[in-house]
């Protein structure tokens, strides 16, 4: 599932069409994207920072095989710790995902869903495989749990699956890379994810 948000054109400013160069820059729409998941019927979870400050909120329609039409999607509640998102979007037709009870456990093989660094990459889901590097740790960022998948910008928000599909967390963060360093990947695991959805999930 991706997400494209931003802040809307005025349409009072423009009635006429324009070339980017001759467009104001305060008028401009600025868009960022990321990923999300289905959590139940209408209804997508991502990560809060996908969509703040947001004045417009679109899915992509996961049954649109040419891979353009959006959806409006509306904010439904978000939290910055966790780092999550529930939004619905009335029309969207679509399964929705497990989720786990349990926490990810190291050494477990996963796989991160998504759509890195969006459109510049193709509009197709991406996958990506790894493992669970250590269990949930309240040092790292919400407490979250390390993994091997590769992820980039527009994966946040993304799903995190066992080998089960059940749901086990959402991408939320990267660690950055040295040249002594190797790059992980951070994700907030489901157990933390519950209260949220319990209190604002109808």
């Amino acid at each position: 599932m991706l997400f494209r948000s931003g802040a809307a054109w005025d349409d009072k400013k423009n009635d006429e069409k324009r070339g980017v160069a001759e467009t104001p820059e305060e008028e401009m729409t600025l868009i960022g994207s990321g990923s999300g998941v289905i959590i139940a019927p209408g209804y997508v979870l991502t990560n809060q920072h996908v969509i703040k400050d947001a004045t417009k909120i679109d899915v992509l329609d996961p049954k649109d095989k040419r891979r353009k039409r959006m959806l409006p999607a509306t904010l439904v509640a978000s939290l910055e710790d966790p780092d999550v998102a529930l939004l619905r979007c009335e029309n969207l037709d679509g399964d929705a995902v497990l989720l786990s009870d349990g926490t990810p456990r190291r050494g477990r093989d996963i796989m991160a869903l998504g759509y890195p660094l969006g459109a510049r990459l193709g509009m197709v889901l991406k996958s990506s495989r790894g493992a669970i590097i250590s269990e949930a740790d309240p040092e790292l960022p919400m407490g979250g749990f390390l993994h091997s998948a590769t992820t980039n910008g527009g994966n946040s928000g993304g799903p995190i699956v066992d080998q089960t599909g059940r749901l086990i967390g959402l991408v939320v963060a990267v660690t950055t890379r040295n040249f002594t360093e190797n790059t992980y990947s951070i994700g907030i695991p489901t157990d933390q994810i519950w209260p949220f959805l319990k209190k604002h999930l109808p």
